[in-house]
């Protein structure tokens, strides 16, 4: 019986849903994750207290950027966003 259940909970996990086309994936089918949506971020300094009480600076900070949304893709998928032209 935990065996089957096991096994209902190890395919829940392999199956995905493709962000483009609305398919349901295969089983096991591999998932290429594309980034939809980006932000630029500032990031501040990051500094600490020392033992002898200087300020240590870790991280001068600066700009960068941050993933805001990505999708699932099937593999079907994968391969028209290759074909088409840039």
């Amino acid at each position: 019986m935990s065996d089957d259940w096991h096994s209902l909970i190890n395919r829940r996990d392999n199956l995905f849903k493709c962000g483009d086309c609305g398919n349901n994936s295969k089983l096991r089918e591999k998932v290429n994750r594309i980034v939809v949506k980006t932000r630029e971020v500032n990031y501040t300094e990051k500094w600490h207290w020392d033992p002898l009480g200087f300020r240590v600076t870790d991280d001068k900070g600066g700009v960068g950027t941050e993933i805001v949304r990505e999708i699932n893709i099937c593999g079907v998928c994968t391969q028209a966003r290759k074909a088409r032209p840039a």
